[in-house]
């Protein structure tokens, strides 16, 4: 992008300039990185860039980052969603039914302050070969498998667990904050 935002001897000018940092910074759909080789400081007075590296020093943090929920699979997820929103608040994009290695995980969180994410899984009672044990079925286990060995990291909440903590649900939002952020 060098040679496109200066002259043939390399020097930067306003009039080449003004078009192609416009369209180069406002096309940009969910984020646009800027490297440059000099700090803002150094560019002269009137130069495009100068003036967009200002403006996204000052508001290039997005408050949040809005994505399209999908329909949920059960109410388990629904409730969820609407827990982990309101307890982890704008630092955090949540996505639902996040396909990855031909599978659909049914939450990912990442934190926007340190980029980690984490697989999230609501396991209702089909996910146990017998509610009263932790012994998840065959194929969900090997889903996970899977997905681990694609990067992912689980957390994964049980209805029960979930139905037991219905005055204090925030608290199994702690675990998956901690996570995140440490």
């Amino acid at each position: 992008m060098y040679n496109m935002l200066t002259g043939e001897t390399g020097d930067l000018r306003k009039d080449i300039s003004a078009g192609r940092v416009n369209v180069a910074f406002s096309r940009a759909r969910k984020q646009c990185h800027a490297v440059v080789s000099m700090a803002q400081e150094q560019f002269p007075d009137g130069i495009w860039i100068k003036r967009y590296l200002a403006y996204a020093h000052e508001y290039g943090k997005p408050a949040a980052i809005e994505e399209k929920i999908k329909p949920f699979d059960s109410k388990f997820e629904e409730e969820f969603f609407a827990v982990a929103r309101s307890t982890l608040g704008s630092g955090f994009i949540i996505r639902n039914q996040v396909p990855s290695c031909g599978f659909k995980i049914d939450f990912t969180i990442t934190s926007q302050a340190t980029g980690k994410c984490l697989a999230i899984e609501c396991d209702g009672p089909m996910h146990f070969q017998d509610e009263g044990e932790t012994v998840y079925v065959d194929s969900d286990m090997e889903r996970q498998e899977v997905l681990e060995k694609a990067g992912w990291q689980f957390y994964r909440i049980r209805y029960s667990d979930w139905l037991e903590k219905s005055e204090a649900r925030e608290d199994l939002m702690r675990p998956i904050q901690t996570a995140l952020l440490g």
